[in-house]
């Protein structure tokens, strides 16, 4: 007995907001990213395996033309420092392709924050329009109302003269 699954999807006339579209290619760039990271490992690893293997042969046809243990020995051991100078040329040029991941990532997560406040702000001043406060947006008229009434609590209406009286 086969069980099918039934998948209603209403049809209201849906398009995808730019959000939505936003988001998505965001997902896309940052999943290129981690695979170009990929891409450059895996040719690193295929560089290294490759030359390896070569030097390994030429170095097994060699030690197999020495007439003695000892000289086919004394080759291998020469190229000891060779191969300890190729590791860690392996991981420098590994870390760095990893590290060059790892910034271009905190950048790009960094645009994306920075555009998705630059929106909330954006989306929060359009909604304040015509809302703000007087104080705020400087108000001529509320500091000439202020100062009207600074200067009548000083001299009172009437004959403009100060007198101790008026307080």
């Amino acid at each position: 007995m086969a069980k099918e699954a039934l998948v209603v999807v209403p049809e209201n006339g849906y398009k995808a907001t730019e959000h939505a579209t936003t988001n998505t290619a965001d997902g896309y760039a940052t999943a290129s990213l981690y695979v170009g990271a990929a891409e450059k490992l895996f040719e690193l690893n295929r560089t290294a395996v490759l030359t390896s293997i070569d030097e390994q042969c030429a170095v097994a046809i060699k030690a197999a033309d020495e007439r003695s243990l000892l000289a086919a020995w004394r080759l291998q051991a020469s190229y000891v420092f060779a191969g300890t100078a190729k590791a860690v040329a392996y991981w420098r040029h590994a870390s760095e392709i990893l590290l060059d991941t790892y910034a271009d990532a905190v950048s790009d997560a960094e645009n994306r924050l920075n555009r998705g406040f630059l929106a909330m702000t954006g989306a929060l001043e359009d909604m304040t329009v015509g809302v703000g406060s007087t104080i705020l947006t400087g108000d001529p008229d509320l500091a000439t109302e202020r100062m009207k009434e600074t200067a009548d609590i000083i001299a009172p209406p009437g004959n403009g003269k100060f007198s101790g009286a008026a307080r």
